[in-house]
């Protein structure tokens, strides 16, 4: 079998024979290193513009029918770029002879928001990390001294984590939650 890599599908491909939806397939048409190509992704290897065939598989373990089932697939390449994967070569050929500049822009603005508000995310989650890492380190008096100080705008921010420590059992749940619940910022007015 060996290394491949895997294709993940802009939108599901449904088993012709038992339903179940399919999300990726694996290929070794690419670098063979495991790698993950959603939408957007430059591919590598020589494929500057076509189409690539490639089979989806389902073993039809949700549905406990017997055999398996396989069918074409076919990717959708631009510049190097992959834009889409369609059940018929027709669509497919459709999809990439009306592929346009405008499409590769609002494909990008939403990729670019993605990776916005994974950087927000992180950088949050990074921050948490940080000052769990200084509030365990402090002393029990630190800690309680840290509480009194009601008009410190230095300590303002630990102040306020270590309130949070204190009113959760498990404050990183807590924070978790409140960051992937939270309202994204609307930065498409940077496109």
């Amino acid at each position: 079998m060996g290394l491949f890599d895997t294709i993940e599908f802009p939108n599901p491909i449904k088993c012709k024979e038992c339903g179940t939806e399919i999300t990726s397939t694996q290929t070794k048409m690419f670098e063979n290193i495991l790698n993950h190509y959603n939408v957007g992704d430059i591919l590598p290897k020589y494929v500057v513009t076509g189409i690539l065939k490639e089979t989806v598989y389902c073993s039809h373990k949700k549905s406990r029918k017997k055999g398996s089932w396989d069918a074409e697939i076919y990717i959708v390449v631009w510049n190097n770029i992959f834009i889409d994967v369609k059940e018929e070569y027709e669509q497919a050929e459709k999809r990439l002879r009306t592929f346009s500049h405008a499409d590769l822009f609002l494909l990008y603005r939403e990729l670019y928001n993605k990776r916005n508000e994974f950087r927000y995310k992180f950088n949050a989650l990074k921050s948490w990390t940080e000052n769990y890492i200084e509030y365990e380190n402090m002393s029990e008096e630190e800690k309680k001294e840290l509480l009194k100080e009601k008009h410190s705008l230095i300590n303002y921010h630990m102040r306020r984590f270590a309130k949070k420590m204190i009113e959760t059992e498990y404050p990183l749940d807590v924070f978790l939650e409140e960051l992937e619940n939270r309202e994204g910022y609307d930065i498409s007015f940077i496109f």
